[in-house]
Protein backbone atom coordinates (compact mmCIF):
# COMPACT_ATOMS: atom_id res chain seq x y z
CA UNK A 1 0.00 0.00 0.00
CA UNK A 2 1.15 3.31 -0.59
CA UNK A 3 -1.61 5.78 -0.53
CA UNK A 4 -5.71 4.60 -0.16
CA UNK A 5 -8.88 5.64 0.42
CA UNK A 6 -9.99 3.58 3.33
CA UNK A 7 -14.09 3.06 3.23
CA UNK A 8 -16.94 1.76 5.96
CA UNK A 9 -18.76 -0.20 3.11
CA UNK A 10 -20.55 2.77 1.79
CA UNK A 11 -18.77 5.55 2.17
CA UNK A 12 -15.43 7.31 2.70
CA UNK A 13 -13.60 7.11 6.19
CA UNK A 14 -10.27 8.30 5.71
CA UNK A 15 -7.13 8.76 3.62
CA UNK A 16 -4.38 6.73 4.69
CA UNK A 17 -0.31 6.39 3.33
CA UNK A 18 2.63 4.43 4.65
CA UNK A 19 4.27 6.76 6.36
CA UNK A 20 7.82 5.62 5.34
CA UNK A 21 6.57 6.72 2.09
CA UNK A 22 6.75 10.59 2.41
CA UNK A 23 8.85 13.20 4.06
CA UNK A 24 6.55 14.21 6.44
CA UNK A 25 2.89 15.37 7.29
CA UNK A 26 2.47 18.10 4.71
CA UNK A 27 4.10 16.10 1.78
CA UNK A 28 1.52 13.37 2.67
CA UNK A 29 -1.54 15.68 3.44
CA UNK A 30 -0.55 17.60 -0.37
CA UNK A 31 -0.59 13.90 -2.04
CA UNK A 32 -4.15 13.29 -0.38
CA UNK A 33 -4.87 16.13 -2.18
CA UNK A 34 -3.00 15.02 -5.74
CA UNK A 35 -4.88 11.69 -5.13
CA UNK A 36 -7.95 12.58 -3.55
CA UNK A 37 -9.50 15.72 -4.76
CA UNK A 38 -12.16 14.13 -6.85
CA UNK A 39 -13.86 12.02 -3.72
CA UNK A 40 -13.65 15.31 -1.56
CA UNK A 41 -15.11 17.30 -4.22
CA UNK A 42 -18.24 15.03 -4.44
CA UNK A 43 -18.91 15.15 -0.45
CA UNK A 44 -18.12 19.26 -0.32
CA UNK A 45 -20.30 21.70 -1.35
CA UNK A 46 -17.91 24.07 -3.76
CA UNK A 47 -17.16 26.85 -0.51
CA UNK A 48 -17.14 23.56 1.80
CA UNK A 49 -14.10 22.35 -0.65
CA UNK A 50 -12.29 25.53 -0.93
CA UNK A 51 -12.63 25.46 2.75
CA UNK A 52 -11.08 22.14 3.48
CA UNK A 53 -8.47 23.07 0.79
CA UNK A 54 -6.76 25.94 3.24
CA UNK A 55 -6.86 23.02 5.57
CA UNK A 56 -4.71 20.25 3.95
CA UNK A 57 -1.46 20.63 6.27
CA UNK A 58 0.26 18.72 8.64
CA UNK A 59 -2.52 19.81 11.08
CA UNK A 60 -5.23 17.32 10.41
CA UNK A 61 -3.09 14.01 9.80
CA UNK A 62 -2.39 11.34 12.74
CA UNK A 63 -0.02 9.39 12.74
CA UNK A 64 1.10 6.56 15.24
CA UNK A 65 -1.28 4.29 13.67
CA UNK A 66 -0.48 0.98 11.85
CA UNK A 67 -2.22 -1.06 9.03
CA UNK A 68 -1.48 -4.56 7.80
CA UNK A 69 -2.65 -6.39 5.08
CA UNK A 70 -5.16 -9.71 5.78
CA UNK A 71 -5.25 -12.23 3.05
CA UNK A 72 -8.50 -12.86 4.60
CA UNK A 73 -10.50 -10.56 6.19
CA UNK A 74 -11.47 -10.95 9.98
CA UNK A 75 -14.92 -12.38 10.95
CA UNK A 76 -15.70 -8.72 12.94
CA UNK A 77 -15.45 -6.83 9.18
CA UNK A 78 -17.16 -8.87 7.24
CA UNK A 79 -19.77 -6.16 6.63
CA UNK A 80 -17.13 -4.56 4.37
CA UNK A 81 -17.86 -7.77 1.81
CA UNK A 82 -13.71 -7.66 1.21
CA UNK A 83 -11.94 -10.92 0.86
CA UNK A 84 -8.70 -9.27 1.26
CA UNK A 85 -7.67 -5.86 1.86
CA UNK A 86 -5.93 -3.40 4.88
CA UNK A 87 -6.82 -2.32 7.87
CA UNK A 88 -5.60 -0.76 10.77
CA UNK A 89 -4.35 -3.13 13.70
CA UNK A 90 -1.68 -2.82 17.02
CA UNK A 91 1.99 -2.46 16.03
CA UNK A 92 2.91 -5.85 15.65
CA UNK A 93 4.28 -8.36 13.26
CA UNK A 94 3.45 -7.33 9.76
CA UNK A 95 2.16 -4.15 10.50
CA UNK A 96 3.54 -0.83 9.12
CA UNK A 97 3.34 2.81 10.34
CA UNK A 98 0.89 4.91 8.63
CA UNK A 99 -0.29 8.60 8.26
CA UNK A 100 -4.33 9.28 8.28
CA UNK A 101 -6.33 12.06 7.25
CA UNK A 102 -10.03 11.68 8.70
CA UNK A 103 -12.94 12.58 6.56
CA UNK A 104 -14.95 13.20 9.32
CA UNK A 105 -12.69 15.73 10.76
CA UNK A 106 -12.70 17.26 7.45
CA UNK A 107 -16.66 17.33 7.72
CA UNK A 108 -16.83 19.34 10.98
CA UNK A 109 -13.94 21.36 9.91
CA UNK A 110 -15.66 22.43 6.40
CA UNK A 111 -18.86 23.59 8.41
CA UNK A 112 -17.14 25.35 11.30
CA UNK A 113 -14.96 27.66 8.73
CA UNK A 114 -18.58 27.99 7.05
CA UNK A 115 -20.39 28.60 10.49
CA UNK A 116 -17.55 31.25 11.19
CA UNK A 117 -17.68 33.05 8.07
Amino acid sequence: MDICAFTDGSSYTQFVGKKSLYENKDRFAKECVKEFSYILEDIFSEQEFLKVMEKMDAGIVHDNLYCRYYPRMPEDVSYLDLDEGYLFCEKSRGAFEVFVIDIQELKILAKESIRLM
